[in-house]
């Protein structure tokens, strides 16, 4: 039990070729709300979806917006680089691209 703890809080180890390598865990935080969101796709095409937003993942560097997603009924992965605006259902709130991170961040205090 207490070595499951250390790995959660930790990353992982291994050793290869005699080196250390760090293989680091991803960190998610919940986030609770209705989005709309505003995002590119690989094409450059602008698309708008509503999303029931689950939790926001940190992952090799990269913040991601997970939750489930009205237009397209699936559980989704939105990358927050990729998205141009937000819209919040409850507060009524909308956020543009420069922001859109740091408002995230805030709204599931990661």
């Amino acid at each position: 039990m207490r070595l499951l703890r250390r790995l959660r809080n930790f990353s992982l180890r291994f050793i290869r070729q005699r080196k250390l390598i760090r293989i680091p865990f991803h960190r998610a935080r919940q986030i609770r709300g209705e989005f709309y969101v505003s995002q590119l796709d690989d094409a450059g095409v602008l698309s708008t979806s509503r999303v029931c937003a689950q939790r926001l993942v940190l992952r090799d560097g990269k913040l991601y917006l997970c939750g489930w997603c009205e237009v397209m009924p699936a559980y989704r992965q939105l990358d927050v680089e990729r998205i141009t605006q937000i819209a919040d259902d409850d507060s009524n709130e909308i956020v543009m691209k420069c922001e859109v991170r740091d408002w995230l961040a805030r709204k599931s205090r990661l």
